[in-house]
């Protein structure tokens, strides 16, 4: 019969609450004679899910993306600039001899020295660029359309 199913649909309320809804048609003699709804707090759930999927994409640290959500959004650029045949930088920096910072002046200053490098890069990155941290004392970037951008910006007969 048309009409006759069961409809769950989430509510999101102006107080950021979130409510999952069930709604089940109620049957008399095989005519719906109205609907049992249902309604469920998921609010926190959802909160949680977000929490945990973003932890598991981004370093704890220096709050960046970690190595596999680089290597996701990697692939995708790549395709992207294949497509529209434009090129795609993609840079690898290593921060030499950290280990010897760590070891004299102890990890917590490590830490802090590396979220003001972090901080810093953060700051001169274009809107589109990615860095990520891909371990230890190793960062990476993509950087879409960058080449054109530095060939629009070269003098003549450069390059």
């Amino acid at each position: 019969m048309p009409g006759n199913r069961e409809r769950e649909v989430s509510l999101a309320l102006k107080n950021d609450k979130i409510f999952e809804c069930h709604s089940q048609p109620q049957l008399l003699e095989e005519k719906i004679v109205g609907s049992v709804w249902s309604f469920r707090d998921v609010t926190e759930r959802q909160r949680v899910e977000a929490l945990i999927e973003y932890r598991a994409n981004h370093d704890a640290l220096t709050d960046l993306p970690n190595r596999q959500f680089f290597n996701r959004q990697l692939a995708t650029a790549l395709t992207r600039a294949q497509q529209s045949q434009r090129m795609l930088a993609v840079m690898f920096l290593d921060l030499d001899r950290f280990k010897m910072i760590n070891d004299t002046l102890g990890h917590a200053a490590g830490d802090h020295l590396l979220q003001k490098i972090v901080e810093r890069l953060a700051g001169i990155t274009r809107g589109r660029d990615l860095i990520a941290r891909w371990g230890g004392m190793s960062l990476q970037f993509s950087c879409p359309k960058l080449v054109v951008e530095l060939m629009q910006l070269r003098s003549p007969g450069e390059f």
